[in-house]
């Protein structure tokens, strides 16, 4: 039964909180503070999407805005903004975050890309990029 409970629970999350991350790192915090009840799960969560956010934001304004200003931000540019990113993620997330990650979702690497893509994706909708 508990293992139900935390498949649900995983569900959701991936389901609702994912496309959430754009809208606000504190209203996504809080949201997660709040919902989920595992507290090693709601750490875990917390910690890598406020990791995401700042590796997205370290990226946006390092590499992005570097290549911008030197011409262009085109499909390659947006391709190792991508790598950079998950690569910094990858550095900051402890082994006991991505474990907790790969057990409740997906595959971790996709598990960041997603809410990394997310995340954009709600900046620019928010006119915030």
């Amino acid at each position: 039964m508990h293992e139900i409970l935390i498949n649900i629970i995983a569900a959701v999350i991936t389901l609702v909180v994912i496309p959430l991350i754009g809208l606000g790192g504190t209203a996504l915090v809080n949201l997660i503070q709040h919902k989920v009840k595992n507290e090693k799960l709601k750490n875990s969560l917390t910690a890598a999407t406020n990791i995401v956010q700042n590796s997205v934001e370290m990226v946006a304004q390092t590499y992005v805005k570097q290549a911008r200003l030197n011409g262009g931000f085109d499909e390659e540019h947006k391709k190792e903004a991508l790598n950079k990113a998950v690569s910094n993620i990858k550095e900051l997330i402890s082994s006991d975050i991505r474990q907790t990650i790969e057990k409740h979702f997906m595959d971790f690497d996709k598990w960041i890309i997603t809410l990394i893509e997310s995340y954009i994706q709600n900046k620019k909708t928010a006119g915030t990029i």
